[in-house]
C-alpha cells in the first residue's frame, strides 16, 4: 500500500466523519449546516478515493464508499493488489 494515499485515506475518512458529526453536536443552523455537511462529504470522499488508490484500484473505487456503509466495507475489504508490490511509488 502506498503510505502517502494510506495517510491520506486516514486523513480524509476521519476528517469527514468528524466533521458531519461535529455539524450535527453543535446543531448548525440555516446556513452553516450545509457547508459543513458538504465539506465532510467531500473528506469523506477524497479518503475514500486515496484508500482505492493506496490498494491498486483505481480512485473511482472509493466512490463507492459514498453510496452505502456497506459500499465502504466493500471497500476496506478489497484486496491490496500492491502488497507484492519491491517499491511503493
Amino acid at each position: 500500500m502506498i503510505e502517502s494515499k494510506k495517510r491520506d485515506a486516514g486523513l480524509g475518512i476521519l476528517g469527514g466523519m468528524a466533521t458531519g458529526l461535529l455539524s450535527t453536536a453543535f446543531h448548525l443552523q440555516g446556513g452553516a449546516r450545509m457547508p459543513a455537511i458538504m465539506l465532510g462529504a467531500g473528506l469523506y470522499a477524497w479518503g475514500a478515493m486515496s484508500l482505492a488508490e493506496a490498494k491498486g484500484y483505481s480512485q473511482w473505487w472509493g466512490l463507492l464508499a459514498l453510496i452505502t456503509v456497506v459500499g465502504m466495507l466493500v471497500l476496506v475489504c478489497l484486496p491490496d493488489r500492491r502488497r507484492g508490490a519491491l517499491v511503493d511509488l
